[in-house]
Order: C-alpha cells, then sequence, then structure tokens
C-alpha cells in the first residue's frame, strides 16, 4: 500500500519506464494532478491514484510513460474552470 500522504507538491513524476511525465501539482481524493512542460508550455493532466507505485524523492508510477500519456485526463484550463463555477 503506497502511503500518499509523503506526496508533495512540485515532486518529480517517473513512469514505470523510468521516464519523466511531470510535476505533482496537486493531490486530490482519488487524483494526482500533475503538471507536463512540452515546449516550454505547461498543462496540467489528472491521473488515478492507483497508478502511483511508490513515493520517495520521486513519484513512481506503475504505467508506462506512453500509457500515461494516451490515459490521462486533460484539466480545464484554470480561466475557464473559474468562470464556470461564478455563473
Amino acid at each position: 500500500m503506497v502511503d500518499i500522504h509523503k506526496v508533495q507538491a512540485q515532486m518529480p513524476v517517473i513512469s514505470l519506464d523510468g521516464r519523466s511525465i511531470g510535476f505533482v501539482s496537486g493531490v486530490m481524493a482519488t487524483e494526482l494532478r500533475l503538471t507536463t512542460v512540452k515546449d516550454g508550455r505547461g498543462s496540467d493532466h489528472y491521473i488515478p491514484l492507483e497508478w502511483v507505485a511508490e513515493v520517495r524523492k520521486y513519484v513512481f508510477l506503475n504505467k508506462s510513460r506512453r500509457f500515461v500519456r494516451a490515459h490521462y485526463e486533460q484539466a480545464e484550463p484554470r480561466s475557464r474552470h473559474r468562470r464556470a463555477n461564478a455563473a
């Protein structure tokens, strides 16, 4: 059993095949929010906590980078999310 309470913001997230996925930007009840950077731009994604295999200095996943990229959920941009909640 993985102790999710050890996960902290800005921890690097590493896939099963040893590839960097991104950085932790938040922990929810059933999901991990992570930020990935591509071409100098960051975007947020959600992955299930069940994908976390181990937490040490890094968050290690039990899924390959290809699997994670194919199955994570894209987070809505914050500005759009705020407007939807304000209405």
